[in-house]
């Protein structure tokens, strides 16, 4: 009888020993699912994020602080490829710490073709884009963003632990952040790249009267800042025939006296408008001197009309008003005949009224 207990309380026992370890598996299996959903939401919040960036430049550099903040991370670079489309994406505000242009040959030897995501040990292998001052990092996932046949670049997220991105783990999640991330960069290139279109003239390269319109009620100061005197040029030429020069001879011939941070705008086929900001009236009438010279070697016989309208007071004046004053300056110099630069009149050469 006594054995019989004896094994009755081994039974007992036992299952007390599989009841604890189910307990314990269960909140393993709850924790775990605890994690997931924190994990999710995360994902989420950064997902809402990126497709909210209307430009590919907000949208890394949100994308790296939530990244960083949210997981954690030693690490988060964008490895882009300098032949790309968003090498002409205004990426420039972007630190030099998080971003580096890549050729893309060393982009192919990330082995990014056939997987978008790669998990790298960095004390089994070596990867030759890791800067020296990241010698701190111990793992990295390579995520590839943009198809594999044209990738816009690499999302580096690395760890200084080892086991944060071991080769052995999953990559389900990490797969579909590079894809959205990716789709995201591309529709933003692509948006980019269509209102760029819509304010520039298709010839010339140069802003068209589209780009003025937004602008054209506005204050100079919300245009330029506090950077004033802002001055302005008024450009066009009358060929030897007495015909206007066409807008695309007339552009190459001054292009190259143009500074490339100074906004030039073809107004119509054959008029151009040259804004400079932080130059008063005695500048801009010499670079417009030097502008005719210019022009006058490459587009022999020609007269150069140039019309200068200066303006001091940049917060109360608006853009067009500008406008009309250095277009009415400009008619003056064409009806002077011969090549000329006329000051607007009523105006001392810093832009003060008369």
């Amino acid at each position: 009888m006594a054995k019989v207990t004896n094994i009755g309380d081994l039974r007992a026992r036992s299952i007390a020993d599989e009841n604890r370890q189910l307990k314990q598996q269960l909140g393993a299996i709850h924790q775990r699912l605890h994690d997931n959903e924190q994990l999710f939401a995360r994902l989420t919040a950064i997902e809402s994020a990126v497709l909210q960036s209307d430009n590919p430049a907000a949208l890394c550099l949100q994308l790296r602080t939530l990244l960083q903040e949210e997981f954690s991370l030693d690490l988060v670079q964008f490895w882009l490829d300098q032949e790309g489309c968003l090498a002409d994406c205004g990426l420039d505000a972007i630190s030099l710490r998080y971003l580096r242009w890549v050729a893309p040959k060393a982009l192919r030897e990330l082995d990014l073709a056939r997987h978008s995501v790669r998990l790298v040990d960095l004390a089994v292998e070596e990867v030759a884009l890791l800067a020296a001052e990241d010698s701190h990092i111990s793992s990295l996932a390579l995520l590839r963003l943009g198809s594999a046949t044209q990738p816009l670049g690499v999302l580096v997220l690395g760890a200084a632990m080892r086991d944060r991105f071991s080769p052995d783990k999953g990559t389900e999640l990490l797969q579909h952040l590079a894809l959205m991330i990716g789709l995201s960069l591309e529709h933003g290139v692509t948006r980019d790249q269509l209102i760029r279109r819509s304010v520039r003239d298709a010839v010339t390269g140069c802003y068209n009267r589209r780009f003025l319109q937004p602008l054209s009620r506005h204050a100079l100061a919300q245009w330029f800042g506090d950077l004033a005197p802002v001055s302005l040029c008024c450009i066009d030429a009358m060929a030897a025939d007495g015909k206007a020069v066409p807008g695309v001879e007339l552009h190459a011939a001054l292009a190259p006296s143009v500074r490339r941070s100074d906004p030039l705008v073809r107004m119509d086929d054959e008029q151009f408008a040259l804004f400079l900001a932080g130059c008063d009236g005695d500048k801009a009438a010499a670079l417009a001197q030097k502008i005719v010279a210019a022009v006058s070697k490459v587009l022999a016989g020609a007269s150069v009309h140039i019309g200068v309208a200066c303006e001091v007071d940049v917060a109360h004046t608006e853009v067009r008003d500008l406008i009309d004053r250095g277009e009415q300056a400009m008619y003056i110099a064409r009806a002077l005949g011969g090549s000329r630069v006329e000051i607007e009149a009523g105006r001392d050469p810093d832009g003060e009224a008369l």
